[in-house]
C-alpha cells in the first residue's frame, strides 16, 4: 500500500498528465489527439493549458503511445496549424 501512495507522489506532474491522457485514449478510443479539442471540449483534470497538454502528449510520444504531429505545411499558410498527434496502432493491440 505504501508503494502505491509514495509511487504516485514521486511521479512528476507531466507524468500524471500523460497518464490522464493515456486513460482517456483507452476509454474513448479516438483516432487522433488534438490539443485544442482536449483543451476546449474534453477538459481532463490537470490539463488546462495547451502547453500542459503538449508536454503530456510529448511524453506519450517518448513512451511510443503517440506519433508527433507533422510539421507545418508552409510558413505562408494562414491561420493556426492544427496540432494532431496520431495514436500508435500498437496501443490498441495491447489494450484488448
Amino acid at each position: 500500500m505504501a508503494e502505491r501512495v509514495y509511487g504516485d507522489a514521486a511521479a512528476t506532474q507531466e507524468d500524471r498528465n500523460a497518464a490522464t491522457i493515456a486513460r482517456w485514449i483507452l476509454a474513448d478510443r479516438p483516432d487522433e489527439v488534438y490539443v485544442r479539442h482536449l483543451q476546449r471540449n474534453i477538459r481532463l483534470p490537470g490539463l488546462k493549458t495547451a502547453d500542459q497538454i503538449r508536454a503530456a502528449a510529448d511524453a506519450l510520444v517518448e513512451a511510443d503511445w503517440l506519433f508527433p504531429p507533422p510539421p507545418p505545411r508552409s510558413e505562408f499558410a494562414s491561420g493556426r496549424a492544427r496540432v494532431a498527434y496520431s495514436i500508435n496502432p500498437r496501443v490498441w493491440e495491447t489494450a484488448r
